[in-house]
């Protein structure tokens, strides 16, 4: 992965209290039971090799959303 942006100064604080709120926010969310509430049209698109949001995670919206449309690309996290 080719991500020099993040060796610049100041970038890992940056990225360890992003990673450190994103935990706590999905704490605080009930985002699973609002999607089977709702059941919006979804596309997720999702990669594979992601080491952060591994592939299992990108289908369990089936689960919720059983007509969610799937997608898995061979790749990272920053693909898109």
């Amino acid at each position: 992965m080719n991500t020099p942006h993040l060796s610049l100064p100041g970038q890992h604080e940056i990225q360890s209290a992003l990673l450190y709120d994103y935990g706590q926010t999905w704490l605080r969310i009930p985002v699973q039971a609002w999607l089977r509430e709702h059941k919006p049209p979804t596309l997720v698109v999702w990669g594979r090799n992601d080491p952060s949001f591994i592939a299992p995670g990108g289908d369990a919206y089936k689960r919720d959303l059983p007509n969610a449309e799937i997608h898995q690309l061979d790749a990272g996290h920053f693909h898109l």
